[in-house]
């Protein structure tokens, strides 16, 4: 087990460049193997729990709505293309390389790139969000998986009195 990661929810960690992490009751490295006897968790920690799992339900109750804003504008987007290939495809005169040719080429890749906008703001919507999901249930289990080794979990924790 990694100590830093107790000693990140504890009240007295010390951290030196030169010594690096040391317990701030006993100025000594932590040698402990499972769990600290001697924790005390600190009350930005017991603050910063609450937020997370506010966080969490947040990001989950914005779920239907990042969906519904995905599919939006990527059937948008897919519709834009779609049409604009297709009415380039529709086109019976070749190409003739006069300048209404030219501006109807320009045209249909002006709107493919449009397009391809809506996709990419689609898809860079639906990625931030699950991103930041992902982010706060690993956090939310780093924390649980610490906490396991103190008989607590984050809503034990929570029922307890800020010391």
């Amino acid at each position: 087990m990694i100590q830093a990661k107790h000693c990140d929810l504890c009240k007295f960690p010390k951290r030196d460049l030169k010594v690096g992490l040391t317990c701030g009751l006993t100025d000594k490295k932590p040698t402990f193997k499972n769990s600290c006897p001697d924790i005390k968790f600190s009350n930005s920690f017991k603050k910063y729990l609450p937020e997370l799992l506010a966080q969490i339900e947040r990001l989950r109750k914005q779920k239907t709505s990042v969906y519904l804003n995905f599919t939006l504008w990527g059937v948008i987007g897919l519709i834009v293309i779609i049409l604009t290939g297709r009415s380039r495809f529709d086109r019976t005169s070749e190409f003739d390389f006069s300048y209404s040719s030219y501006l109807y080429l320009l045209g249909t890749l002006v709107l493919i790139i449009v397009g391809l906008y809506f996709l990419a703001v689609a898809y860079s919507r639906l990625s931030n969000h699950l991103n930041s999901y992902r982010n706060v249930v690993a956090e939310k289990k780093r924390i649980n998986k610490v906490l396991n080794n103190y008989d607590l979990n984050i809503k034990k924790l929570l029922g307890q009195k800020l010391k």
